[in-house]
Parts: structure tokens; C-alpha cells; sequence
């Protein structure tokens, strides 16, 4: 009897140990830094101190200000279902950004136990097929434009689509995350 509960008690203990040494592993496994260079818009150079919800601000901004310029430059009609496009984005903007944030700053320990946020993701997720409608709204707008804007908004299309992949990477990239019972929280975020 007084041995079983030694053999419990040493269990216990290598198993408590195992489990602190998988998350001091995987906290310095999940330490954020910004997506490869080369997922960067336009080949720029970010410092990989920026964070992902940072460089996704930048993107959308730079996007929502060559797309107002365009608005401007093709008058009322089809600049004001650019305009509205253009302020979408921007609204969207902060929202994934924000859920980004979140996502990243999860404790190292907590994503090692019930996974990613998984709500968090799904949000993205959302903005994501708000933003995929938004690309084939500009996509058909585009017919309609003067030839001297056709360009620049094939390039900003061009842009945010990078953009969707860029941010479909983050999402498979925390998903992908190993978590002791990341499955059971699933289950619960559906």
C-alpha cells in the first residue's frame, strides 16, 4: 500500500516535469516574429521585430490610401463604390489586427495546454471572406474604370490578395501548434 502511493507520487512528479520541460520548449518554439520576408509586401524589408497585427495595419493602410486616390481620381459612381470598399478595409483593419495581438500574445504555457484561440482565428477567418467579396466587387468595378486608374487598382487588388495569403499562413501556422488538449477547447469554440 505505502509503495503504491510512492509509485504515485514519483509518477506524478516525472510526469509534472515532463510537462514543464514540453512548455519551456515550445514557449521558445512559439515566440512570434513576423512571417518570412518574403510573405512582405513588395519585397520590402521588415525588421522581424514587427510584429504580424503591425505589418497588416501597414498593408491595409498603404491599400485604403491608393484606393481612395483612385476613388478621387474616377469621379462619382464607380469612386463611390471604391470609397466604400476602401473604407471596409479600414474598418477591418483594426478588427484583425487586434485579433492578431491576441493570438500572438496567447502565454506559451496556455497555447501548450488548450491550443490557439481559436476565436480569434475564426474572426480572421470571417474578415478574410468580408475581404475576398470586397477583391471580387473591385475585380468587376475595374470594367467600368478609366483606363488611367486600372493599373493601380490591379496593383492594390494584387496587394490585399497577398495580403489574404500572407494572414491564411498566420491562421494555419497557430493551428498547426501542438496543445495538450487543444482538441477539447476546439470543441468548445465551435
Amino acid at each position: 500500500m505505502k509503495t503504491n502511493k510512492i509509485y504515485g507520487f514519483l509518477s506524478f512528479a516525472v510526469v509534472l516535469i515532463a510537462v514543464f520541460l514540453f512548455s519551456t520548449i515550445f514557449v521558445q518554439a512559439a515566440k512570434p516574429d513576423a512571417f518570412d520576408s518574403k510573405n512582405n509586401q513588395a519585397g520590402t524589408s521588415t525588421p522581424s521585430k514587427r510584429g504580424n497585427a503591425d505589418i497588416h495595419r501597414s498593408t491595409v493602410s498603404i491599400f485604403v490610401k491608393n484606393l481612395l486616390d483612385v476613388a478621387n481620381e474616377t469621379g462619382d459612381g464607380i469612386g463611390d463604390e471604391v470609397r466604400v470598399i476602401a473604407q471596409e478595409q479600414n474598418d477591418a483593419k483594426e478588427k484583425v489586427s487586434s485579433a492578431i495581438d491576441a493570438i500572438e500574445s496567447r502565454g506559451g504555457f496556455k497555447a501548450f495546454l488548450i491550443g490557439t484561440d481559436y476565436k480569434n482565428i475564426g474572426m480572421i477567418r470571417s474578415e478574410m471572406v468580408k475581404t475576398q467579396a470586397s477583391i471580387d466587387k473591385l475585380n468587376r468595378a475595374i470594367e467600368k474604370m478609366p483606363t488611367s486608374t486600372v493599373a493601380t487598382t490591379s496593383q492594390e487588388i494584387l496587394n490585399l490578395t497577398q495580403e489574404q495569403e500572407r494572414l491564411n499562413n498566420f491562421i494555419k501556422q497557430n493551428e498547426s501548434k501542438f496543445s495538450l488538449f487543444g482538441w477539447f477547447a476546439k470543441l468548445f469554440n465551435k
